[in-house]
Parts: C-alpha cells; structure tokens; sequence
C-alpha cells in the first residue's frame, strides 16, 4: 500500500523548555502557556501579514526532554520565503522576551506610554540585530509599533509568566526560535525569580467610536427627563454587528444595553406626543460609544444615539426558543425580530 508524505516547508519551529526538577510537568501549566503562545503568533502573523494564512502544528517532544514544539507554516505558499515566517518568528520571540525595566512607573498612568516605547525601541533593535545575520523582511515601524500597542498581545504575554509564576515547580523556563534546518536562530533562558520583569503593565485608555450603525429593540424609553445631571438612561437590545476593540468586546449583537437619546427631531416628537410607544419598537439608529478600557475591558460604557434614521421599519427575528412537551418532544417557539 502506498503512503503518502506531507512536506511543510518554509517553517520555523519555536520550543518552550520547561524548567523542572522532576520528569514531569504539570498538564495545566503546559496546556496554558501553549494556548498563550500559539494566539501571539497567530497575533502577531495576522499584524505583520493580514491577506495570508498560516497552519500552526504541534511536534513530540524529543525522547526524554520537556519541551512544548510548535512549527508554523503558511498555508499557501504562493509567493512566500522562509525570510517571511522568520521574521514573525523573530518578532514573537521580541515580544515574548521584552522585559520592562520601568519598575517605578508600574504604578503609575503613564506606565503604557513610557512601556510602549521602550518596548518598540528594544523590538526594533532585536529584528535590526536578526537582518544581520538572517535573511528576514523589512518590519515597517508601524507594524512593530501595532505590535508593542495590542492589548490582547501583552495580555496573553502576561498569561504565560503568570502561569509560569504560579507553578511551583517551574524553576526556569527557555524559548528557542529555530529555523527549518532545526539551526538555533534566537535562544533566551529566564530563572523563575525574573518571571514577574516580564508582566507588562496594561494601562487605562480612553474610548471612543462614533457613528455605529444598528437597531435597538426598545425595552424602556425614557418620555421625560430630569432637568439637572447627566439624564436617565433608555434601555434597549442592540442587534447588529458586534463592536471590537483590540478583540476586546465593547457591544455584542443581542446585548441588552442603557444609552442616551441625543437626536433632538427624534425627542421634539416624543415632547410634541408625535412619538408613542409600544412592546416591539425597534429604531434604526447611528451612535458612538465612549468608555476606558482597563485591564483589557471596557469601564464605564456610555452609549449616545446621534440620529434615529427611522421607526420600526427593520423586522428582527428572535432567536428560536426551544421548550419540551410533556410527552418529551421539542416544542420551538418563534417571535418577530430579525435585522433584514
């Protein structure tokens, strides 16, 4: 019987030696810092390269060793040098092994912006260090600088050595960036009492996106408001595409959610009693949204609709819920209610 062989070519292969006394590790330990490792280079791929695709397959460990081995690979080749897989390969590596050495400042507001430099300074340094001696791409400054910025990145970053921290039997641990001819292209060891060097702090940031367009399905509007202060919220459903930033969730379709009616036309009908409502009024509407992200989450979410485009003229069709008849069968029951 004939076999067949799949050739991965144009590769690089980056191993997390783990440090341990024993012939084991914990499976917990392993499995997280794996799934942290694999979403930066995914991140990073996706940064540096946003029009290609890549494959990341995980090795067996050697006989013997402790080592997590993971080999990335561009799914169409078309086009590709391996000068492209080692260049995300140096970047991640950069990424992964930036220490901040702004300890004074970890407490302080402008940790982010004092951190992100460094950080792209060091990143710069280390791809301008690896073209001397790889053949690798040329790194636009802001990509590297997309890079140093990502929230989610130095969240996952953070996750690795936390993990690592927390385990106590990790004395050490080793990354090592090896090219397809299994040569050491980049190599850093870290003991356990340097670990916590390697947490970036994450900084509070102000947020804003304007003119979103989606559908609200009231469910308490507000006919009169008071006089003094910032007003009383309405209450709706949002349905419409989710909102993102960083791939951290601001607004997710479904979401039920308070916001502020600014559209003056729309609230002179509501005071003139052109306006009334009833159970299922949806509006069409364009708003922004502010907040502050903190600690890769959205604080203090404000939602402002800037214009009512128009009155329950979108049908929206709620999901199906599913209920058991007494005899043990389905009995799905659908509402109105989908955006068109």
């Amino acid at each position: 019987m004939g076999t067949s062989e799949n050739k991965l070519e144009n590769f690089f292969t980056i191993e997390t030696h783990y440090g341990v006394s024993e012939n084991f590790v914990r499976a917990n330990t392993r499995n997280q810092c794996s799934e942290d490792l694999v979403i930066i280079i995914k991140e990073i791929a996706r940064i540096l390269y946003p029009d290609d695709y890549f494959d990341i397959y995980l090795l067996p460990p050697e006989p013997g060793s402790y080592k997590d081995i993971l080999k990335f690979v561009k799914k169409n080749k078309l086009g590709l040098s391996a000068a492209t897989t080692i260049t995300i390969g140096g970047l991640v590596l950069g990424f992964l092994n930036y220490q901040d050495s702004h300890e004074t400042h970890l407490h302080e507001m402008k940790t982010a912006i004092v951190s992100d430099v460094a950080n792209c300074l060091d990143l710069s340094k280390t791809m301008e260090e690896l073209k001397e001696k790889y053949d690798i791409e040329n790194v636009p400054q802001e990509k590297i600088a997309e890079v140093c910025g990502n929230i989610n990145l130095k969240k996952r970053k953070n996750n690795f050595y936390n993990t690592l921290n927390q385990d106590d039997m990790i004395i050490e641990n080793e990354t090592v960036l090896r090219d397809e001819e299994n040569q050491t292209i980049f190599s850093k060891k870290i003991e356990k009492n340097e670990f916590s060097k390697y947490i970036e702090t994450i900084s509070n940031q102000d947020y804003l996106q304007e003119n979103i367009e989606g559908v609200i399905e009231l469910i308490s509007p507000v006919v009169k408001q008071k006089k003094e202060g910032k007003g009383i919220p309405w209450r709706g459903t949002y349905y419409g595409e989710d909102v993102f930033y960083d791939n951290i969730p601001i607004l997710k379709n479904g979401e039920d959610m308070d916001f502020y009616m600014q559209d003056s036309e729309f609230k002179d009908k509501i005071y003139n009693k052109e306006r009334t409502f009833a159970i299922g009024d949806n509006m069409r509407i364009i708003f922004n949204i502010t907040g502050e992200i903190k600690g890769g989450l959205i604080q203090n979410r404000n939602i402002y609709i800037k214009e009512v485009k128009n009155y329950n003229e979108d049908i929206i069709i709620h999901k199906t819920k599913s209920t058991k008849n007494s005899d043990g069968t389905s009995n799905k029951q659908i509402s109105i209610f989908d955006i068109k």
